[in-house]
């Protein structure tokens, strides 16, 4: 059973695997072992952090902060255990001009969200209807983004950068293979499921929704050198998101 639990994170990792290995041909040879230790470790974090819903216990903490409020937890731990803090972009202070690049951002990324929504009520597709709660909104519009990009764009991002380097930029943010490699992890822990009846989906609509609001948080990250402003991005498209959800 905990091998099928495990599935999901295992092909989320092998679905990021052709990105990761161009990425480690870019690398000098004498740089490449080195790298596969690192990424060992980012793999090792990842899966525990995908089989934490399965923690012995858990079903006595208040759900769905339980399960978040411990991948939190995780994360903050190994930033501080390991002093990866330093990189994980905890600074509060952003220069005018930033906070300016990341209000457009996250503007983008709302309009996206909801020109979805609309085309989705139009088209009439199939969703998960979503009834609110205000202890429900209240969650949306906190540990999501806390927990999830301290995670990917303050553990994972960082340490890829560190590996890979940052050779391009796009719209004044130096990109790498971390900044790819991290959204493609961030989609595809959406995509990749454990059905109720104890199968395996693969969920295609998170292509057109996680995938791009993944590579978008990166952006912010690595424009703003900041989590902050993707935190607060974050949680209002997931609550824009699940509004538009509402049967």
């Amino acid at each position: 059973m905990q091998t099928l639990r495990a599935l999901p994170a295992l092909l989320c990792l092998l679905t990021a695997a052709p990105a990761v290995l161009l990425a480690q041909r870019s690398l000098p040879a004498e740089r490449r072992a080195y790298s596969a230790i690192t990424l060992l470790a980012l793999s090792a974090y990842f899966l525990l952090d995908r089989l934490l819903p399965y923690a012995p216990g858990l079903r006595s903490l208040p759900q769905p902060w339980g399960v978040m409020g411990l991948r939190f937890a995780l994360a903050a731990g190994l930033l501080w255990g390991t002093g990866a803090w330093r990189q994980a972009g905890l600074d509060w202070k952003l220069p005018a001009e930033t906070w300016r690049a990341a209000l457009w951002m996250t503007g983008l990324m709302l309009a996206f969200t909801l020109g979805r929504n609309l085309l989705i009520g139009l088209l009439h597709l199939p969703q998960a209807e979503n009834p609110l709660s205000l202890p429900y909104l209240l969650y949306l519009a906190t540990l999501p983004g806390l927990a999830e990009e301290l995670a990917y764009r303050g553990l994972i991002q960082p340490q890829l950068n560190r590996l890979y380097g940052r050779s391009r930029r796009l719209w004044g943010a130096p990109l790498g293979w971390g900044w790819l490699i991290t959204g493609i992890l961030f989609w595809a822990m959406h995509a990749w499921r454990l059905t109720p009846g104890g199968g395996i989906a693969f969920y295609w609509q998170t292509l057109t929704m996680q995938l791009w609001i993944g590579l978008g948080l990166g952006w912010l990250r690595e424009r703003t050198e900041s989590i902050w402003p993707g935190v607060a991005a974050h949680n209002l498209v997931n609550l824009v998101w699940v509004a538009g959800r509402v049967g």
